[in-house]
């Protein structure tokens, strides 16, 4: 298998940025204008219920307000991954198999591979900038 090496150029993030992060910024938001429609996604076997919804928004809108601003990226990257990756496993996997609204959380798992993978872009180019003083990872 061959490796390779794309170098992306602050033109690049600044795009990236713009159209993958401001919207995950927004749909955090989002989380807390309308947490009634976001409030099905919480299994039922998770005590807390609406609380998760605005932890998920506050988790996503910090993600994505650290990356924009480049308020260390990597650590937010890496956090932004392993809650995505969580989120498949307990909400979206669970809810394809054993969820009313089976479609639904089959859409919301494709939504959520497509930003695992492209959060997981994002960290392996941040990952290979060196710059101690922005980052912790």
């Amino acid at each position: 298998m061959s490796q390779v090496n794309i170098t992306l150029t602050k033109s690049h993030l600044f795009w990236i940025k713009m159209f993958y992060f401001v919207p995950l910024a927004i749909f955090g938001i989002m989380h807390f204008v309308f947490p009634n429609y976001f409030e099905f996604l919480v299994p039922k076997f998770v005590p807390g219920g609406i609380l998760w919804v605005y932890f998920s928004g506050f988790a996503l809108t910090a993600a994505g307000i650290a990356i924009i601003g480049n308020i260390i990226p990597k650590v937010a990257g890496f956090c932004l991954m392993l809650f995505v990756l969580t989120f498949i496993f307990s909400v979206d996997i669970p809810g394809v198999f054993v969820g009313q609204d089976k479609y639904r959380f089959f859409i919301s798992f494709l939504k959520d591979m497509s930003l695992f993978a492209g959060t997981c872009l994002f960290w392996i180019n941040a990952s290979s900038q060196n710059n101690p003083k922005k980052d912790l990872l």
